[in-house]
C-alpha cells in the first residue's frame, strides 16, 4: 500500500477530550488516516489540553481564527461541544479546510476502536507465531543437546587419539634412530667378523675395543627389542634371526674365529627390520589420516551447532516478547534484543546482576514473582504486573516463568509488553464508564454530556426513566461531578410514604410534636446541608406534599414539625420519576408550578432495550460483582447465553439484568454461564421468539414435547436425548409450557 500524505490538523477546545485526541494522533494509531497536529486553540489557557499542547511544542492560541493562518492546514476538529462555535468556524474557515465537529469526533473514536480490534487480531497472530517459534525452539534445543553430547564423545575420542598419536610419533622417531644405529653397527660388525673369519691377519680387535663393541651391540639389540615390542609384535622369524646373530656376536667375542654370519642371514635380518619399520610408518600414517578425518567431521559438526545457535538467537531476537534467563542464584544469564530494548541497556551491562536489581516491582508483585519462581511449573500462573527498569518508564507486563529444558536449575522469564493494550483498555473503560454508570452507546454518551453540563450549576434537575434504568446512579454522578461532591448525598424514596411520615422525614420534627416524637429529629434537608438531596419517585407524593415542597424550593428554608421558626438550608435538589409528569399535570394529579420548578434541567434515561450494545459491558461489570459476592470462579458468559441476554426485552431494565446475572452466577456449575443457567422468564421469552408463530406455534411446541415424553414412556432423559436438548433444558421448557406430569399434562383439545 502506497504511503498516505498526513492530514494537518488543528483542534479547537482544550478539555480532556482534546488531550485524548492528541495522544491518539501522536501515537499514529490510524494507519489509514495519518494525522499531524499543528495547532490548538482554547479560550482557557489553563485547560488540560492547552497546557499539554504547549508541553509538546504545538502552536497554541486563545483565538481559533489564528489557526486559519497556519500553513498547509487541512482540518479543524471542534471539541468544545457548542453548536454555535462549530457553526461560526464553518462560516469563517478557509474553503480548503475541513471541519470535524464534536459529533464526527465521536465517530473518529469509533474508528480508533476498529484500529484497536485490528491490533488485537495482530496480537493473536503474534501469539500463534510465538507458539510456533516455541516449538521450533524446543526442536532446536533437542538437536543442540544431541550435538553437544556427540561433540563431547568425539572430543574424548580425539584426546585419546592425540595421546596415541604422540606415543606413535615418539616411537617412530626412536625407531628411526634405532634403525640407523643398528644398520651402521651391524654393518661394521658383519664386516669385521667376515674379515676375521676369512683369516685376514691384519684385522684385529683389541680386547677393549672388542668389549666395547659387544656392549654397544647388546645395548642396541636390547633397546631395539624393547621399543619394537611396544610398537608392534615382532615376527617369529625376525626374533629367531636376531637371536642367531646375537649368538654369533657372543661367540666371536669369546675368540671363536669360526663363527660367521652368512650374507643371506644379514640380508634377511636387515629386510625384516626394514619391513617392520615400513609397517610401523604406514600404521602411523593411517592413524594421522584417521585423525584428520575425525577433525574434519568434528569441525563440520561444530559449524552445524554454531549455525543452529545463531539461528535460534536470531529467532529469539525477532520475537516481540522479552526473554531473560536466570540461574539458581537469581542472576541474569541471557537477554534477547526485545528485553534489552525494554530495559534500555545492553546485555553486558545487565548480565550477572540479580533480577531484583534490574526489575523494579511493587511489593505485592515482587512477592508473587518470587512465589512463581519457587512453585512447580504446573502451579504457575501468568503474572500481570507493573514494572519499571531503573530510570526507564513503567511498563504493564504479563510475565510467565518456565524452567530451562537444558538445565532445570535455570529458569526463563517471558516478558510480554502489554502497556499499549492496558492504555487502550483504560481509554475504552473511561469512555464506557462515567462514575458508576456503564455504557458507551450514543444515548448513554448523551446522558454523560448532560450530566457534565448540569453538574456545573446548582439548578434543580428532573431525572426521568423507567424503573431500573439507574436514575439514582445519575443523581450520584451529578453530585460527584459538582462542587458539592465532598458534602453529603441523601436519597429519599417518596413512594409509599404518607404525608405525615414524609413531612417528618424531610423537614424534621421537634420533641413532642406528635405521639412518639420522643426527641428532636433532623430532617433529610438538614442532613444534606451543603450537599445534594434526591427526591426519588417524586411523582407519587400527594398534592399537599407538593405544595409544601414547592415552598421549600422557592424560599430555601424549612420549618420542623412543632416549630414556628424557619431554618435556612443550602441543598441542591434533584428529582426522579418513572411517570410522565406532563401528563400527570394535565390530569391535575401533579402541580404544574412544581413541575416547572423541578424541571429546570431534564435528563431522560433510555430503557435497556434501546441500548442493547451496552449489555455486554454491563454483564462484565455485574459478573465481577457477583463473583466477588458469591466467591464462585465464574469468569465469562457463553455465546448462546449472551445471545439470549441480547434478545430479551428487559422490562425491568438494568436492575433486572443485574438480578439475572446474580441468578445465573448462583446456579452456574462451571466457570462459564450457559443459557440453561439463566432465569426461566428469559428462556421462555427466547423460546417463544424462536417459534414461527404465536399461540398456535406454542401449542405445537407443547405437542412436540408431549410426543417425545410419550414415546420415551415418561423417561425425561431419553426424551431430552430424542429432542436433541439437555435434560435441564427439557425441565425448563416443561415448566414454561405447564407440563407437570411424567408423561405430560392434560390433553390440548382437538388437533
Amino acid at each position: 500500500m502506497e504511503n498516505v500524505k498526513p492530514v494537518n490538523v488543528s483542534i479547537v477546545g482544550g478539555g480532556p477530550g482534546c488531550k485524548a485526541i492528541m495522544d491518539m494522533i501522536f501515537a499514529e494509531k490510524l494507519s489509514q488516516l495519518p494525522m499531524r497536529l499543528i495547532g490548538v486553540a482554547c479560550r482557557n489557557p489553563n485547560s488540560m489540553g492547552f497546557r499539554y499542547a504547549q508541553e509538546q511544542g504545538i502552536y497554541t492560541t486563545q483565538d481559533y481564527r489564528d489557526l486559519y493562518q497556519l500553513k498547509d492546514l487541512n482540518m479543524i476538529i471542534e471539541l468544545t461541544g457548542h453548536e454555535e462555535v462549530a457553526n461560526e468556524i464553518s462560516r469563517t474557515k478557509p474553503d480548503k479546510v475541513m471541519l470535524m465537529d464534536h459529533v464526527a469526533a465521536r465517530l473518529f473514536w469509533d474508528v480508533f476502536q476498529i484500529e484497536e480490534e485490528r491490533l488485537a487480531e495482530r496480537n493473536r497472530a503474534e501469539e500463534a507465531l510465538r507458539k510456533a517459534r516455541d516449538e521450533l525452539e524446543v526442536r532446536v534445543k533437542e538437536r543442540t543437546a544431541k550435538l553437544a553430547q556427540t561433540t563431547e564423545q568425539l572430543r574424548l575420542e580425539l584426546t585419546e587419539r592425540k595421546k596415541a598419536e604422540e606415543a606413535l610419533r615418539k616411537s617412530e622417531e626412536t625407531l628411526r634412530t634405532i634403525n640407523v644405529e643398528l644398520a651402521q653397527g651391524l654393518s661394521d660388525v658383519f664386516k669385521a667378523l667376515n674379515e676375521i673369519s676369512s683369516g685376514n691377519p691384519t684385522v684385529r680387535i683389541g680386547e677393549t675395543s672388542r668389549l666395547d663393541l659387544i656392549a654397544k651391540l647388546k645395548h642396541i639389540v636390547n633397546l631395539t627389542a624393547k621399543d619394537l615390542g611396544e610398537i608392534v609384535d615382532l615376527s617369529h622369524e625376525f626374533a629367531i634371526g636376531l637371536a642367531e646373530h646375537f649368538d654369533v656376536l657372543h661367540r666371536v667375542s669369546k675368540g671363536d674365529l669360526t663363527a660367521r654370519v652368512s650374507g643371506g642371514s644379514q640380508v634377511e635380518l636387515l629386510e625384516s627390520l626394514k619391513k617392520m619399520t615400513n609397517q610401523t610408518i604406514e600404521s602411523v600414517a593411517r592413524e594421522m589420516a584417521e585423525r584428520q578425518y575425525v577433525e574434519a567431521k568434528l569441525e563440520e559438526m561444530f559449524q552445524t551447532v554454531k549455525k543452529g545457535h545463531d539461528d535460534l538467537l536470531s529467532i529469539l531476537n525477532m520475537l516481540r516478547l522479552g526473554i531473560a534467563t536466570i540461574n539458581q542464584a537469581g542472576r541474569i544469564t541471557f537477554l534477547n534484543k526485545t528485553a534489552q530494548d525494554l530495559i534500555g541497556k545492553g546485555k553486558m551491562a545487565v548480565l550477572g546482576k540479580h533480577w531484583q536489581d534490574v526489575f523494579f516491582f511493587d511489593d505485592s508483585d515482587k512477592t508473587q514473582l518470587k512465589n512463581m519462581l519457587r512453585h512447580h511449573p504446573r502451579a504457575r500462573r501468568k503474572l500481570q504486573a507493573q514494572v519499571r527498569f531503573q530510570e526507564s518508564r513503567r511498563y504493564w507486563m504479563d510475565i510467565e516463568v518456565a524452567d530451562d529444558p537444558r538445565n532445570p536449575q535455570k529458569q526463563i522469564l517471558f516478558l510480554y509488553d502489554m502497556s499499549e493494550v492496558y492504555d487502550l483498555r483504560r481509554m475504552l473503560e473511561n469512555k464506557a464508564r462515567f462514575h458508576d454508570l456503564v455504557g458507551k452507546s450514543k444515548p448513554m454518551q448523551a446522558v454523560y454530556q448532560k450530566i457534565r453540563e448540569v453538574s456545573k450549576v446548582d439548578w434543580t434537575v428532573l431525572i426521568e426513566g423507567q424503573t431500573g434504568t439507574g436514575k439514582e446512579l445519575v443523581a450520584r454522578a451529578i453530585h460527584s461531578a459538582s462542587h458539592r461532591k465532598d458534602k453529603p448525598f441523601v436519597a429519599v424514596n417518596c413512594a409509599g410514604l404518607d404525608d405525615s411520615l414524609l413531612t417528618s422525614q424531610l423537614f424534621g420534627h421537634k420533641r413532642g410534636a406528635f405521639t412518639g416524637a420522643v426527641e428532636d429529629h433532623r430532617g433529610f434537608f438538614e442532613v444534606a446541608h451543603g450537599g445534594t438531596l434526591l427526591l426519588d419517585e417524586i411523582g407519587d407524593i400527594s398534592k399537599n406534599m407538593q405544595t409544601s415542597l414547592l415552598r421549600v424550593l422557592e424560599e430555601k428554608e424549612i420549618t420542623r414539625l412543632g416549630e414556628s421558626t424557619p431554618r435556612k438550608i443550602d441543598v441542591r435538589v434533584l428529582a426522579s420519576t418513572h411517570r410522565n409528569l406532563s401528563e400527570e399535570a394535565e390530569k391535575g394529579r401533579f402541580r404544574s408550578d412544581l413541575l416547572y420548578r423541578i424541571r429546570v434541567a431534564r435528563i431522560e434515561l433510555p430503557p435497556l432495550r434501546e441500548r442493547r450494545e451496552d449489555i455486554p459491558l454491563l454483564v462484565v461489570s455485574f459478573l465481577s460483582q457477583s463473583r466477588a459476592a458469591t466467591g464462585k470462579d465464574v469468569r465469562d458468559v457463553g455465546r448462546d447465553a449472551m445471545r439470549a441476554l441480547l434478545e430479551y426485552d428487559w422490562p425491568g431494565n438494568v436492575r433486572e439484568l443485574k438480578s439475572a446475572i446474580d441468578f445465573a452466577t448462583l446456579h452456574c456449575k462451571r466457570t462459564v454461564i450457559d443459557v440453561e443457567d439463566l432465569p426461566s422468564e428469559i428462556l421462555h421469552s427466547r423460546l417463544v421468539a424462536r417459534l414461527p408463530g404465536t399461540g398456535g406455534s406454542v401449542r405445537d411446541e407443547k405437542r412436540r414435547l408431549l410426543s417425545a415424553l410419550e414415546a420415551a414412556n415418561g423417561n425425561r432423559t431419553l426424551a431430552a436425548r430424542q429432542l436433541g436438548i439437555s435434560r435441564a433444558t427439557l425441565y425448563r421448557r416443561m415448566a414454561t409450557l405447564n407440563i407437570n406430569s411424567r408423561k405430560g399434562a392434560a390433553p390440548l383439545g382437538p388437533r
